[in-house]
């Protein structure tokens, strides 16, 4: 059965003490927020005991009894370095993100074929590339930064992503604590004008422009962006 639409674990969106400290935690924990508020992580979680319910756990050939590989492969499926948690845990024991999230995975030799093979790119846009030691490292190096330029080329040109020349611009934690209250606040079917007399009151929203709930509608998305799979560039920026 799927998670109901407003999870009791969440905290009250109300009340902003009941968030992660904006000035002291880390990005790593502020996507794991995000990722815990994900839909299908919180049924993949709730499914647990029966890894054979999804194509994708079929296709990792997962023995129903082997509990501790299904854990591990799950963690994986969602960007984790180390077991899925249940998501209910606001801090759990561990919490690791893999360095880089496979979009394309790919060898050394399929750099040096990029150029004549077809190459799309899933819509999140990481690369893992794997360097071959016993071969010079630097043509490794100046073939791979050709393959990862016409990639970011591919990406911008679908309109799939804007490169950033600054990662500083990326949401800093009171901006977060936000974007998940006005998120919880609509999991709980709570109006935006309600959430945002809540979590704007100094932002004026009278008509016509209604700036407060402007504001809580951007917040939104932002924060579903983040929970449907930006939480994973959010766990490599550095604090």
């Amino acid at each position: 059965m799927a998670e109901s639409p407003h999870p009791d674990w969440l905290p009250d969106w109300r009340d902003a003490s009941g968030y992660p400290d904006p000035d002291s935690t880390s990005r790593t924990q502020w996507a794991w927020e995000f990722l815990r508020r994900n839909k299908q992580y919180q049924l993949d979680w709730n499914q647990r005991e029966k890894p054979d319910y999804s194509v994708y756990f079929k296709q990792q050939k997962i023995d129903p009894s082997d509990k501790e590989t299904y854990m591990l492969v799950l963690g994986t499926k969602w960007g984790l370095a180390c077991y899925a948690s249940d998501p209910s845990i606001g801090v759990p024991e561990v919490l690791l993100f893999l360095e880089t999230d496979v979009a394309a995975a790919t060898t050394y030799e399929d750099v040096q074929k990029i150029g004549r093979i077809p190459y799309s790119p899933r819509d999140w846009p990481f690369v893992n590339v794997v360097f071959d030691l016993e071969l010079p490292i630097h043509s490794q190096i100046e073939t791979t930064k050709e393959f990862l330029r016409k990639t970011q080329k591919n990406f911008t040109d679908r309109g799939k992503i804007k490169p950033r020349k600054d990662s500083s611009r990326f949401p800093g934690g009171r901006l977060l604590r936000d974007y998940l209250r006005c998120l919880d606040g609509e999991a709980e079917n709570v109006s935006r004008k309600e959430i945002a007399e809540v979590v704007f009151p100094l932002v004026n929203d009278d008509y016509p422009d209604h700036k407060a709930q402007q504001k809580v509608r951007d917040s939104l998305t932002a924060a579903k962006k983040l929970v449907n799979l930006k939480y994973r560039y959010l766990a490599k920026l550095a604090n």
